[in-house]
């Protein structure tokens, strides 16, 4: 314990490895780390004679990750610690009054390993190694995309040029135009003035600390039915057939024709249910959403759209923020041609069109390093929260997988991932994944931390194409 302290400092062993964690809420003041180490070895201790002889592992192997899960016998005698555990931990006050119930649905002991891979062939040749008596695994798809810095297609950046969307004070546009009869905001983003018209309806009414609600976007067509899904669904001269159940009923009318969805594709129907079903959950909680802002994307602005048609919130309106946009770094092939909000209100969308992004789509940097990419998401966020104002109610942001990442890491006080890093972490962000972040304290030394997201995850199983000819 001292050369943990000595090494790791005070509540820092999770840094070391490997290393055991108890349980996601587990929090131990330093105060009563001494009471917290008594209470586990007398719980350990009542349970030792009817431990298991050997802790039995089942391997999981998937794309970038290994993980090691107990035996159902072993996980119950654990279970059985932590309930005496819980108990012996609430007499000294350890835990918070609805700890007990967290721990019915989480209690659990995982091992943590860090790895260092030199190569994209690495884990599975790990994952060999390693040889429990019983194995899960999940195949990687064809079609499943490869965020792999390993393979050399994100290369991580050392020498980092100055970084950009840099964001100054807000201005005052009734000081800029005096004669003006309307309120509105100027910002300036690398260099860009953006007039910002307010022409949405007054917030809803605020109660509780703000929160801000990030998600990933819905399932898309191209992932799921391959790049050729546009060869398969359009013909000569353009009109589009469905070709599948889980393909859109009706597709938007693109200015470029279809060649426009090759890098900006839209969601599938099972997307949209997706998108709907998570809506409904913030709805039955009791969650309002104030402000809404998505990312310029075709499958971001309906996963929006879907969103709150499930929260019962027709008359919101979906301001389209072009810093919101993915890392650039994987664009690959040119930048997406994007419709604009005059597009989708045409389309049925319930976008605001008065509503001017912050970043221009001229301030994206092709070239943009990981590093650049966490600063823009970070000021944009930033920018976003202080000009809506702390008394705005929540907001919700729809974008990608690493829009969870980006736009948290630092306003919850954490240093940007390496590329690497980046790149593992998007890969455990699903379909319509959530974090919520809520503001602790108000005026200028507000700060923002994790806290749980008010409904359980969206989990469903894949289910394949099917041909009837099989059966012949």
């Amino acid at each position: 314990m001292e050369q943990t302290l000595y090494r790791s400092g005070r509540n820092g062993a999770h840094k070391s490895d490997p290393h055991v964690t108890l349980c996601q809420y587990f929090q131990c003041d330093d105060s009563l780390v001494a009471s917290m180490i008594h209470c586990l070895k007398t719980s350990i201790e009542n349970l030792l004679p009817s431990a298991p002889k050997d802790i039995r592992l089942k391997r999981y192997v998937a794309q970038g990750y290994i993980g090691l899960f107990l035996e159902e016998e072993e996980a119950s005698w654990l279970r059985e610690i932590m309930k005496i555990f819980t108990s012996e931990a609430k007499k000294i006050g350890l835990y918070p009054g609805n700890y007990v119930e967290k721990v019915k649905d989480s209690a659990c002991w995982m091992l943590h390993r860090s790895w260092l891979v030199s190569g994209s062939d690495s884990l599975p040749a790990i994952a060999k190694a390693i040889r429990p008596p019983s194995t899960l695994r999940r195949e990687k798809r064809e079609d499943e995309p490869l965020y792999d810095s390993a393979a050399g297609l994100l290369p991580q950046q050392n020498n980092v040029e100055e970084l950009y969307a840099k964001v100054q004070k807000p201005r005052d546009r009734k000081k800029a135009n005096k004669d003006s009869s309307s309120a509105g905001k100027e910002m300036m983003v690398n260099g860009s003035n953006h007039t910002v018209e307010d022409s949405s309806p007054p917030p809803l009414p605020v109660s509780g600390p703000r929160r801000l609600f990030i998600l990933r976007h819905a399932e898309r067509v191209d992932v799921t039915f391959g790049k050729q899904w546009i060869q398969l669904s359009f013909d000569p001269d353009g009109y589009y057939h469905r070709r599948n159940l889980n393909m859109p009923k009706e597709v938007p009318q693109r200015k470029g024709g279809p060649n426009d969805f090759l890098k900006d594709a839209p969601v599938t129907e099972v997307g949209l249910f997706q998108a709907r079903l998570t809506g409904e959950g913030m709805r039955d909680q009791g969650i309002r959403i104030s402000h809404v802002f998505s990312s310029p994307a075709l499958r971001c602005v309906q996963t929006a759209h879907a969103i709150l048609q499930g929260l019962g919130e027709p008359g919101a309106k979906i301001r389209i923020e072009n810093g919101l946009f993915e890392w650039l770094a994987w664009c690959q092939g040119g930048f997406p041609t994007f419709m604009t909000p005059n597009d989708f209100l045409k389309n049925g969308l319930q976008v605001d069109p008065t509503y001017l992004s912050q970043v221009a789509l001229n301030d994206l940097k092709p070239k943009e390093t990981h590093l650049e990419f966490y600063k823009r998401m970070y000021n944009i966020t930033r920018l976003i929260l202080k000009t809506l104002g702390q008394s705005s109610g929540n907001v919700m942001f729809v974008g990608h997988a690493a829009s969870l990442e980006a736009c948290t890491r630092q306003l919850v006080g954490a240093q940007p991932r390496s590329a690497q890093e980046l790149t593992k972490m998007v890969q455990k962000i699903p379909y319509l994944g959530m974090c919520v972040a809520q503001e602790s304290e108000y005026g200028k030394n507000s700060t923002w931390d994790f806290i749980d997201p008010p409904i359980p995850p969206l989990t469903h199983a894949p289910n394949i194409r099917f041909d009837w000819r099989c059966l012949q």
